[in-house]
C-alpha cells in the first residue's frame, strides 16, 4: 500500500532499475487506491492535487477500519468502510434527499438519491406506478416522506404495485414508507406509516380553532373541504382529497357546492370514487357535517 507518486520521468537517461522502481511505486498506488492517513498529492501535477474519480483508500480510523473515498473534484466523498478485522464491507446506505412530483408513473429510479420527498400530488391522477428505469437493479429501495399539504392515492396491483394489506393506499403530508423494487417494473410497498387517524375518524380535542396542516383535522362544524381552488370554509387545500373522498361516499346526503358557494348536484351516479374525484378536481367543495365539539382525520 502506498501513495507513492505517480510522476514517472519523463527525461533521461535514467538507470533501468531506478526507472522500474519509480514505474512500481506508482503501479502500487494505483492499486492500492492510494492508502494512507491522509488524503493523496501525488498525481503527476505541479501541485500534485488530486483528480477527479480518484480512488483513496483512507486509513485514518484505526482499528483495522478503512474508509473508502472518491474524489467528485472539489473533496473526497465516502463510500463506504471495510473492516479489516472481521473482513466485512459496510457500503453507505443512502445518501442526499431527492425530490420527485408524485404522477400516474412516478418514476422513482430517476432520483439517484435514496430518501426522496415525493410532492404535487395530483388528486385525480392516482400513482399506477413507480416505474422501471433502466438505472435500477432489483431489489433496490427507495425511502419516501409525502412533503407537508400534500395528499393522494397509490392504487394496489398484485404484481406491479404491492401494497400494505392489500388495498389502495391512500396518503397525506408527513407519511412515510419503503418502496422496494423487485425487477420488470413491480414494487413492493412496505413500513408505510400514516398519521395516527384513520381517515374520517372522529377527534375530540380541546379546542376551538381550526388545526394546522401537520395535525391532520378538520373541524365537523358545518364548514366545507375542498381543494386549494374551490374556496371551501374550513380547509382548501390538496390535503382534503382523501377525507372529501371518504365522506363523499360515506354519505351522499353531504352537500356539494360549487366554489362560489352554490349548491349542486353531484357527478352521475353521486356515489363511487370516480365521480368523488371528478367533483373534487372540478374545485367543488363538500360540506361537513356538524358534530360539536368533534375534528375529523384527512
Amino acid at each position: 500500500m502506498s501513495q507513492g507518486s505517480l510522476n514517472v520521468p519523463t527525461v533521461g537517461p535514467d538507470a533501468p532499475t531506478n526507472f522500474a522502481t519509480q514505474i512500481n511505486t506508482a503501479l502500487d498506488a494505483l492499486i492500492s487506491k492510494n492508502s494512507g492517513s491522509s488524503s493523496p498529492t501525488n498525481f503527476p501535477t505541479t501541485s500534485g492535487a488530486p483528480t477527479q474519480a480518484q480512488d483513496w483508500w483512507d486509513t485514518s480510523p484505526g482499528g483495522g477500519i478503512i474508509t473508502d473515498r472518491i474524489y467528485d473534484g472539489s473533496q473526497f466523498l465516502e463510500k463506504g468502510a471495510v473492516d479489516t478485522t472481521n473482513h466485512i464491507w459496510m457500503p453507505k446506505v443512502g445518501g442526499g434527499n431527492g425530490t420527485i412530483a408524485a404522477a400516474a408513473t412516478t418514476d422513482l429510479g430517476s432520483v439517484p438519491q435514496t430518501f426522496i420527498t415525493l410532492t404535487g400530488a395530483v388528486p385525480g391522477t392516482p400513482i399506477t406506478s413507480f416505474g422501471n428505469n433502466a438505472l435500477l437493479q432489483t431489489g433496490e429501495s427507495r425511502f419516501l416522506r409525502v412533503t407537508a399539504g400534500t395528499a393522494g392515492i397509490i392504487t394496489f396491483n398484485a404484481t406491479s404495485m404491492i401494497l400494505p394489506m392489500g388495498v389502495d393506499l391512500s396518503f397525506n403530508g408527513g407519511d412515510t414508507f419503503h418502496a422496494i423494487f423487485l425487477g420488470g417494473g413491480n414494487w413492493l410497498v412496505r413500513d408505510f406509516h400514516h398519521s395516527p387517524w384513520a381517515i374520517g375518524q372522529q377527534v375530540i380535542m380541546y379546542s376551538s380553532g381550526a388545526q394546522p396542516a401537520q395535525n391532520g383535522l378538520v373541524r365537523a362544524n358545518g364548514n366545507s373541504i375542498g381543494n386549494a381552488s374551490s374556496n371551501a370554509t374550513e380547509r382548501a387545500n390538496a390535503d382534503t382529497v382523501n377525507l372529501f373522498i371518504f365522506m363523499y361516499l360515506a354519505n351522499n346526503a353531504l352537500t356539494l357546492q360549487n366554489s362560489a358557494g352554490t349548491t349542486i348536484s353531484r357527478t352521475a351516479p353521486g356515489n363511487t370514487r370516480a365521480a368523488a374525484i371528478t367533483d373534487y378536481n372540478g374545485n367543488n367543495r363538500l360540506v361537513l357535517p356538524t358534530i360539536s365539539g368533534f375534528w375529523l382525520a384527512l
